[in-house]
This record gives structure tokens, C-alpha cells and sequence, in this order.
């Protein structure tokens, strides 16, 4: 899984990284803007978060008849 945080504040940003450094065994903390990676992973969430928030988006509900589709198509591939 991969997290995005934009902050404005440091205070607000050492705060986080403090609160996640706990956590340094599991997690690797990538802090830089001028990481490329970093810049694709941006430009693809905002991507993503422009489609979603878009009003003539369509959400569909993740049911149980949903994850039994997914389970068949893994099943069948």
C-alpha cells in the first residue's frame, strides 16, 4: 500500500513522521518531492481522485456478489 500526505506545515509534517518512524520495522518512508516515483505516484493519484469526485462518476457497491465475480475471474485466468 502506498500513502500520499501533501502538508504545508512542517510542524505538521515532523509530526506525522514522528507518529510513523514507530512503525520503522514495517513501512519505508520516502520523504522526497524530486523523486521521480514520487511524482508518477502523485500525478496518478490526482488522476484517480479527479475521476472519482467527478459528479457524473458511477460508484459500484463491493458486495459479496462482487468478490464472488473477482474470486471466478482469479479462478478462471
Amino acid at each position: 500500500m502506498h500513502i500520499a500526505i501533501d502538508v504545508n506545515d512542517a510542524s505538521v509534517a515532523h509530526k506525522i513522521l514522528d507518529f510513523l518512524k514507530n512503525f520503522n520495522q514495517e513501512i519505508d518512508i520516502r520523504t522526497s518531492k524530486d523523486d521521480a516515483d514520487f511524482i508518477k505516484n502523485r500525478d496518478s493519484l490526482h488522476k484517480i481522485y479527479k475521476e472519482v469526485t467527478a459528479p457524473n462518476y458511477n460508484l459500484q457497491k463491493l458486495d459479496d456478489t462482487f468478490w464472488d465475480d473477482m474470486d471466478n475471474v482469479i479462478k478462471n485466468a
